[in-house]
């Protein structure tokens, strides 16, 4: 087998200069050899995982406030070259820290220097060499102290998790849409439970207002009745007959009955008088706002058709703010070219 030979010796001359012997030590180096070419070979395969998980080691010495970093070609998680941040202090470390990261770092910091904690993890955004920020993973532990138990060397590592906040970002951001939608879709199976049950309800009432309404116009039509009466039963004809067109819009909303002839109509009053209606389907979190017109802005249209299309606009609204505190705002006024214009913002 082949040893590695460690040899040093002199050459003894004679009084004339010649060469007469060479003394010397050989030592066998075989073990030390074999170790230091595995300790290479470790050091070797720690930079490739270091690298491959974007991440750079460091030592804080706490009595020089100096951080060495490795340097190679695990720095390009920030885009600096060899070199640049081979040695930092703790301010210049700081000063690439996030403004609004930095309370922070400096309080979990803090707690692991001071032996609260045993182990420093923090997650912050780091200044890379373009000025952009990015996120990265931060392990450290005090790993020397003074025989007083003072700190005196932190070392740790830096991990770049840009890409894996991103991600996390993205995956809750589409989490909250999946939400958002499955909600939106109970609402309307809700409403469109609500419409069937509206229906029904309304046939039935309206039946009975059938009768009401007729024993009004009877009485009404009567040759004895005082005055009084009259009086009576003709604002009771006008409770019938407005609850007649509460009944028909019901039926309109649930789609059982075809809408009324378009005729003139003010939008704003209409507006106005749906203003209770509309707050009353609206979350305690909304607040309903009116920006009319002074003017009547008459349309030509159905009255029922248009409250629906104006409660729909509305529900979307309320769909869009979802759960937050916001307002949506219904105005009428002067459109182009002589239109009326109605208008729903959230």
């Amino acid at each position: 087998s082949l040893r590695f030979i460690d040899g040093n010796g002199i050459l003894q001359r004679d009084p004339a200069g010649q060469p007469l012997r060479a003394v010397g030590l050989n030592r066998d180096i075989t073990e030390a050899h074999l170790a230091d070419i595995e300790r290479r070979h470790l050091d070797d395969r720690l930079r490739l995982a270091m690298t491959s998980s974007r991440m750079v080691w460091w030592e804080w010495d706490l009595r020089t406030d100096s951080c060495v970093v490795s340097s190679g070609d695990s720095l390009c998680i920030l885009g600096y070259g060899p070199g640049e941040l081979r040695t930092q202090t703790y301010s210049s470390w700081m000063e690439k820290t996030h403004p609004d990261d930095r309370d922070a770092v400096r309080r979990s910091l803090d707690e692991t220097v001071a032996g609260r904690s045993a182990q420093w993890i923090c997650e912050h955004r780091l200044r890379d060499a373009i000025g952009a920020y990015r996120w990265v993973r931060e392990y450290g532990r005090v790993t020397e102290r003074a025989p007083d138990g003072r700190p005196l060397l932190v070392t740790g590592t830096t991990q770049d998790i840009h890409e894996q906040r991103q991600l996390e970002e993205e995956r809750r951001a589409a989490e909250l849409r999946q939400q958002r939608l499955e909600r939106q879709l109970t609402q309307e199976q809700k409403l469109k439970t609500l419409g069937t049950l509206a229906g029904g309800i309304a046939h039935d009432f309206n039946n009975l207002l059938t009768g009401i309404s007729g024993f009004i116009e009877l009485a009404e039509n009567s040759a004895a009745k005082p005055a009084e009466v009259r009086a009576l039963l003709g604002q009771a004809r006008k409770g019938a007959v407005s609850a007649r067109d509460l009944i028909r819009r019901i039926l309109l909303f649930s789609r059982e009955v075809p809408g009324q002839p378009h005729r003139p109509l003010s939008l704003v009053e209409l507006v106005s008088e749906w203003e209770p209606l509309i707050t009353a389907s609206l979350p305690a979190t909304i607040r309903l706002s009116l920006e009319l017109a002074p003017g009547p802005c008459d349309v030509v249209g159905d009255p029922a058709q248009l409250q629906q299309v104006l409660m729909n606009l509305c529900i979307n609204a309320t769909h869009a703010i979802g759960e937050e505190t916001g307002q949506i705002t219904v105005g009428v006024g002067p459109g182009k070219d002589g239109d009326v214009a109605l208008s729903v913002r959230d």
